[in-house]
């Protein structure tokens, strides 16, 4: 009977040592369960964080761009502003003509209004070629048969080249 009660006492402290053991190793089971777990949350936060910094990032992006067009845009207008400005400023400042000149005024008039209708339509493409066509038409103290004349001259004098220059397309300009 002895023996049997040693035997008893070693399997019950061999049981308890393996229930310690047991124990152990659930808690180091359970920190690391904790630690993966807090792992995974830190993960999750930094591609939350990486997903809004790169939306972010585009919409600054798109935002920049939006801007940069608008002031291409405003610059673009401005020229054709300052162009059609120096037109109509030169056709007011053209000297008084005669009488027979005065009967063809509302013709000249109509024509005018015609021209600026048609440089609007121009302006309001913003393409390189109408830019370029607006440049020619804002420097018309360039030369018209070999000689040197403003736009008044030209006006009063040959029409023709003014506005055939007008009614070219953007490409038979250059």
């Amino acid at each position: 009977m002895h023996i049997n009660g040693l035997n008893n006492r070693q399997g019950e402290r061999y049981n308890r040592m393996k229930a310690s053991q047991w124990e152990s190793e659930r808690g180091a089971l359970h920190q690391q369960n904790w630690a993966l777990a807090l792992k995974a949350e830190i993960e999750h936060k930094t591609v939350i964080i990486l997903i809004i910094s790169l939306v972010t990032l585009l919409v600054l992006a798109g935002a920049l761009w939006i801007i940069i067009i608008r002031r291409q845009r405003e610059r673009e207008n401005e020229e054709r502003i300052e162009a059609l400005q120096k037109m109509v400023d030169e056709y007011r400042s053209a000297p008084a003509t005669r009488e027979s000149e005065i009967a063809d005024s509302s013709a000249l008039r109509s024509a005018m209004l015609k021209q600026l209708g048609i440089i609007k339509m121009v302006a309001e493409t913003p393409t390189e070629q109408n830019r370029e066509m607006l440049r020619k038409i804002s420097s018309i103290d360039g030369k018209i048969d070999g000689e040197l004349v403003g736009l008044g001259k030209c006006i009063r004098n040959d029409r023709q080249p003014l506005f055939g220059i007008l009614r070219k397309t953007p490409r038979q300009v250059r």
